[in-house]
């Protein structure tokens, strides 16, 4: 399955489970890179060299690869592992940085992941220097942010045949307790000199953007072409707006923006948008894949969601609730090292209880869109339920507790498709903590007449809003200041914008305008302006398009290859005169942006 990148849109619910997003957050402070070792950090530099056990792997690819840290953060309280790859022939003044999703994906720096950067790169063709470094935060920097209460909560959980809003309040209310006493986890040293509410806003969009620009800097780059996929997006959006208002350090070449997360968006009512669009792309999924008609899958989809439903109300659930009950492998029993990470509650199961009733349904839906591999599973596992449920109308039979009866391997598709649902909501890169405090930092509270609004134009979602609205981490003192990441500036460099036509948390719509908003460049000799940005819409494609392999590598090389300066002495024995940049090089794009040239690195995934 492919690796899914996360990002705060689909909602800011302190219930992981309920929006299917990867949630850990206590600051283990001697955690460092998987790849690393117990690497000497120079105090006073910025950027130190550490051990990253990589080379025999880049030398069999004919790659070179150097490791480092980083120090970040006011205070210099953040290690951040970084790793650039590089070709033989590299004089290292270019580079191409990796921003990752999220917000809170961390083990960037791990050797499988290196693996993988390894390969693509050698696919690539792409000159410029790979850099791949770990956000703070996350597991792989130094601290990494974990709270036990809330893992052991949203674990067991699981268990529990939950409302909604109940299940809320309790996630809620854990969570709170998390982000309340972070200052006091932090080593001593570390709070006297960062400052309690400090803490928190450490985790931004903006920080990030400062931590990017920080690092190209510290490693020597005149040049940069900056790729966010996801989340990571909108830290190169923010890094190129920073960038725009200075002059001195590293200048930003271009923009390759995957599953682009615009700066206006991310409001917490927006998920019930999310939800609405998702079913829309199961009933396109289940026509195109030659299962039946639109109607036919919204007639599974009532049948299997009201076989599930909790039953809530003024009660809350009732005495016979019809929910299925499952235990399922736990995917990372044994597998996680004996250092830190093992503290996650969920690697000491072997097998894992978990009712699923109709919200923790609706997360699932979200969920299998991320990776088009999943979806026939999916609609298998309801065409079971169905059956499931026809089977015990007739005979009327039920457990004696009333859930529906599972038996033998009857439900073994539904059974696998929430194991990989669970096993990615508990993933050990993902941290929790520093998504929820990105998130609130990044985006505004919404007025209460804007929430009411969303309602009104929701009503059948009245009950999700309003407990949404009212166990909103975002809302609570903690991130009270919060102002927010800004307005979104024009693009004024050279953007390539991807985006899958089935992309269920950053639509079409959100890439358009971002696209519509960029500017124009100046044609050659007098000519036409043309447009500052490409968009390319991938049919059949879901999230993270270059990641899923919905795009050639090949396609970054070609970008690459358009947006970078030409050495004015070869424009000289062209016999052109054109605007100097940096460096000896001129600041014109040597082809056009036209979308139909990018179209063909990229291909229809619904046959791979």
């Amino acid at each position: 399955m492919a690796h899914i990148q996360r990002i705060g849109t689909t909602c800011r619910l302190a219930s992981k489970i309920v929006i299917a997003i990867f949630v850990c957050g206590v600051v283990v402070a001697t955690l460092g890179c998987t790849d690393g070792g117990n690497d000497n950090v120079n105090a006073d530099s910025a950027i130190s060299a550490r051990q990253c056990h990589m080379t025999a792997a880049a030398q069999r690819l004919d790659l070179h690869i150097n490791c480092f840290w980083y120090r970040g953060g006011k205070t210099a309280q953040f290690l951040m592992p970084v790793s650039v790859i590089s070709r033989p022939q590299s004089v290292g003044k270019t580079a191409l940085l990796y921003i990752p999703g999220g917000p809170g994906n961390g083990l960037q720096s791990s050797a499988p992941s290196l693996s993988y950067w390894l390969d693509w790169y050698s696919e690539s063709g792409v000159e410029s220097d790979l850099v791949i470094f770990n956000p703070r935060g996350v597991p792989g920097s130094r601290p990494y942010w974990y709270c036990d209460e809330y893992e052991r909560l949203s674990l067991s959980l699981l268990s529990e045949n939950l409302t909604f809003e109940n299940e809320l309040e309790q996630a809620f209310n854990a969570l709170k307790v998390c982000f309340s006493q972070y200052s006091l986890r932090l080593p001593a040293t570390q709070q006297a000199l960062a400052g309690g509410q400090e803490n928190l806003q450490s985790f931004s969009s903006l920080n990030n953007a400062k931590d990017v620009l920080g690092i190209l800097d510290s490693l020597g780059y005149r040049r940069a072409h900056l790729w966010g996929v996801s989340y990571g997006s909108r830290v190169a959006l923010k890094a190129a707006q920073l960038k725009s208002e200075l002059t001195a350090g590293v200048q930003i070449t271009s923009l390759v923006l995957d599953s682009p997360y615009p700066f206006e968006q991310g409001r917490q009512s927006a998920w019930v948008q999310t939800q609405i669009g998702a079913l829309a792309l199961h009933r396109q999924w289940y026509s195109r894949l030659g299962l039946g008609s639109r109607e036919e899958f919204d007639l599974l989809w009532e049948i299997v969601f009201k076989a599930m439903r909790a039953n809530g109300g003024e009660s809350g659930i009732q005495p016979d609730p019809l929910s299925i009950k499952l235990v399922i492998d736990n995917y990372y029993h044994n597998t996680i090292p004996e250092v830190g990470l093992e503290r996650l509650p969920i690697f000491q199961n072997r097998t894992i209880p978990v009712v699923l009733n109709d919200h923790r349904l609706q997360s699932l839906l979200v969920y299998v869109l991320y990776d088009p591999n999943l979806l026939l599973h999916f609609y298998r596992a309801l065409e079971e339920v169905r059956t499931l449920v026809q089977e015990q109308q007739n005979v009327q039979q039920t457990t004696v507790d009333g859930t529906l009866r599972q038996e033998g391997n009857q439900l073994k598709e539904l059974q696998w498709v929430t194991e990989s649902f669970i096993s990615s909501s508990f993933s050990p890169n993902f941290s929790s903590l520093v998504f929820f405090a990105t998130e609130c930092n990044d985006n505004k509270r919404e007025s209460d007449t804007q929430f009411q609004q969303a309602i009104n134009a929701n009503p059948s979602w009245t009950n999700e809003l309003s407990a949404s609205r009212l166990y909103d981490i975002c809302s609570t003192a903690l991130f009270k200041a919060t102002k927010g990441i800004g307005e979104q500036a024009k693009l004024t460099i050279p953007s390539l914008i991807l985006v899958g036509e089935m992309d269920p948390v950053t639509p079409v719509s959100w890439a358009t305008a971002l696209h519509n908003q960029a500017g124009a460049r100046r044609g050659e000799e007098g000519g036409e302006e043309q447009h500052r940005s490409a968009l390319i819409v991938v049919p059949n494609a879901s999230h993270s398009v270059m990641y899923s392999g919905a795009c050639s590598p090949q396609l970054i090389s070609a970008w690459e290859l358009a947006t970078e300066p030409v050495p004015l002495n070869l424009l000289s024995s062209l016999g052109k005169t054109l605007p100097k940049g940096i460096d000896g090089y001129s600041t014109h794009e040597r082809i056009s942006f036209d979308r139909h040239f990018y179209e063909t690195y990229c291909k229809d995934m619904m046959w791979r």
